[in-house]
């Protein structure tokens, strides 16, 4: 929802221990903090030189910072180079999706989702609706804004190390196009390379330093704003999936007879897309049975025929779907994460 972003300004919101440690604190202790052997790199940009931190989670390897690339048309917060240095820049959607330096890439809805699902997986989070816990596990342990007493600091166990960058965002005012920047300190946006449509609208997620945002990272798939928008990039590198690894759609192959299962077949992508939406439909027929018309959706899916980013998109829109009708992600279905 466009006025998510125009109000975005206006929301509310060693102890050392000795030889002598009781086991039942150290069991107490293990438990609040998961434990994660964060596996980090670097990365070189041979555009212009600059090193990346790098962070692998799960089966996906990121970038441990925002983008900085001076891309045309990218700013720096405020015009200060020194929040670039520290925030990365900020870049419109169509810059975004071409920023990322070799081998990287700007991330989809649904790697997004894949890195919320393995973060609350491995945290045992649980999800309520928009509200994710997954926020405070991916926040950087400083640099975040404090709201009624409590500290928007996260813990930052897997060397995501989000940092709240602002954005550079748009309002009318009888009928006066106005950009200005907004949110340091308080908020980061982060493009997803899936726009709403071709012209105007483009997907984004966000996270935020209040009392409400600091528990989880608020995700607002179907929220979205102009692509002329700007906002922070982070890069995920090309295939972090490993070559061998085979994904089985939820039919049989041999028996693929339309244009569409055939490239669902022949790509491992989809084939994971298709796998997963299927777990995810027989997840939610346990919850409120068959209210989702898959086979409108299976039918609208062949129309794309061959073409891949038609299927994708078309897998993607449909998780969306489960998403809003559902509102929460339901572990005793055994959920596998597809949103």
């Amino acid at each position: 929802m466009k006025n998510a972003i125009q109000t975005n300004s206006h929301r509310n919101q060693q102890h050392k221990l000795g030889y002598f440690v009781p086991l039942s604190l150290l069991l107490a202790l293990l438990i609040v903090q998961p434990v994660f052997a964060q596996q980090k790199g670097t990365f070189k940009d041979s555009r212009d030189g600059k090193t990346y931190k790098t962070t692998k989670i799960g089966e996906q390897v990121w970038m441990a910072e925002n983008l900085s690339f001076n891309a045309k048309g990218s700013k720096c917060y405020d015009n200060k180079p020194a929040n670039c240095q520290k925030y990365g820049r900020l870049y419109d959607q169509e810059t975004a999706k071409a920023a990322c330096p070799s081998g990287w890439y700007l991330p989809s809805n649904a790697e997004w989702y894949k890195l919320f699902r393995y973060v609350d997986a491995n945290n045992d989070s649980k999800s309520s609706g928009e509200n994710l816990t997954d926020g405070k596990y991916l926040k950087a342990k400083s640099g975040w804004k404090n709201t009624k007493g409590e500290s928007g600091n996260g813990t930052d166990i897997y060397g995501f190390a989000a940092l709240p960058g602002g954005s550079y965002s748009t309002y009318f005012n009888d009928r006066t196009h106005f950009f200005y920047f907004n949110g340091l300190g308080e908020y980061a946006f982060w493009w997803s390379s899936n726009s709403l449509d071709e012209e105007n609208d483009a997907h984004y997620f966000d996270l935020g330093y209040t009392a409400d945002f600091a528990n989880g990272l608020n995700l607002f798939l179907n929220d979205y704003y102009y692509k002329s928008f700007l906002c922070s990039v982070r890069c995920i590198q090309e295939a972090t999936v490993a070559k061998t690894e085979t994904f089985k759609p939820s039919f049989n192959c041999s028996k693929a007879s339309t244009p569409t299962e055939k490239a669902i077949c022949s790509n491992a992508e989809l084939a994971e897309l298709d796998a997963t939406m299927a777990e995810d439909y027989k997840c939610l027929l346990k919850i409120d049975g068959d209210n989702r018309n898959q086979k409108g959706f299976l039918k609208e899916r062949d129309q794309c025929g061959a073409k891949v980013e038609c299927i994708k998109a078309a897998y993607e829109n449909r998780f969306d779907e489960f998403r809003i009708s559902t509102g929460a992600m339901h572990r005793s279905c055994g959920y596998s994460g597809g949103w």
